[in-house]
């Protein structure tokens, strides 16, 4: 018996269990415990509603011949499950999904063939206010300067996505008015040499005006309190090309148990065509399906512009305000 696939019988119980490299056994191949090999599944399957199990195939040596994981339904049938094999760096939440890594950013340097120095919108950053050191990227903002907010960007190297897992580990200095980003945003809009009218490029390509308006996806905002975050989809942030701004999900900002400022975490979208789910630390915070402006190429962007919404800058707020991170990944299938 080959090690890819394998179908089991006993009494009532059914499991099809699909390895890697083939469909299932037909039935006339199904044997009985007693006979050419057995299968085994842990038997906590009893009971309501669906469960996790392993299941696992032996020869008469007890060698063992597969094994997957398989769901169990309260119908006693076990319904096939894609095999988990994930290496600790593959996230959670796209464990077993045949995710790959497309975007590695470990900060080892800040390479500027990958990053530039500011969206386009704003102003260059001053003296010192981005570097990396120790395998952290440093977006810092001073007193001395007036706080001046600084952000790099992948839309001038033209390095966007569309679909995937994006996720950045990130730590901010603690103080009222600190306001770290990290976004997705349209690369049509951002390259639109034809404002204030809608990018030609959907037009000559059949698609959607809004499939060439601004878009955004906030993965991780905030207002200026470490103990409120901010995530959602903006329709058109800047209301551009005639459009209004949609936001969703709405409210859409959440309070954390603890001020996340203080310690590492890592915010994360799994955004695919029919939906777009926030985490924090490998926890969901937020699921909705994309607006019209959503699904299209976007481009990274990684910010510090303190004075937010919902704190401000005062004079007990720290001289020097530092977003770091410490990786950005992106993962894609």
């Amino acid at each position: 018996m080959k090690n890819s696939s394998l179908l089991a019988a006993l009494g009532a119980v059914l499991a099809v269990i699909v390895l890697a490299g083939g469909a299932a056994l037909p039935g006339s191949n199904v044997r009985c415990a007693a006979t050419t090999w057995t299968a085994r599944w842990d038997t906590r399957i009893c009971g309501d509603g669906p469960a996790p199990t392993g299941a696992y195939a032996y020869g008469r040596s007890s060698r063992a011949l597969a094994s997957a994981d398989v769901t169990a339904i309260d119908t006693n049938t076990l319904r096939s499950k894609p095999a988990r094999s994930c290496s600790s760096r593959v996230p959670t939440p796209i464990c077993g999904q045949r995710y790959h890594l497309a975007f590695d950013n470990e900060f080892n340097t800040l390479d500027r063939s990958t990053w530039d120095n500011h969206i386009w919108y704003d102003e260059p950053p001053k003296a010192n206010q981005q570097f990396v050191r120790g395998g952290v990227l440093h977006l810092v903002a001073y007193r001395s300067q007036g706080y001046s907010g600084t952000s790099v960007t992948t839309s001038s190297s033209n390095k966007t996505f569309q679909y995937g897992y994006f996720e950045a580990r990130i730590k901010s200095t603690v103080g009222s008015g600190m306001r770290p980003g990290w976004w997705l945003l349209s690369q049509r809009h951002a390259t639109n040499h034809a404002a204030p009218s809608i990018n030609p490029y959907c037009k000559k390509n059949g698609l959607q005006p809004e499939q060439c308006i601004d878009g955004e996806i906030d993965i991780y905002d905030n207002g200026g309190r470490g103990d409120v975050f901010f995530v959602g989809l903006h329709r058109s942030a800047c209301e551009c090309y005639g459009y209004t701004d949609q936001l969703v999900p709405y409210p859409n900002w959440y309070t954390a148990p603890k001020n996340l400022y203080a310690d590492w975490h890592t915010y994360a979208v799994k955004w695919t065509p029919k939906n777009v789910t926030f985490y924090l630390d490998d926890q969901v915070v937020a699921s909705v399906s994309p607006l019209a402006s959503t699904n299209q190429p976007m481009f990274l962007i990684l910010w510090n512009e303190p004075a937010g919404w919902d704190a401000p800058v005062t004079p007990s707020t720290p001289d020097e305000m530092d977003t770091q991170v410490d990786w950005v990944h992106v993962w894609q299938r």
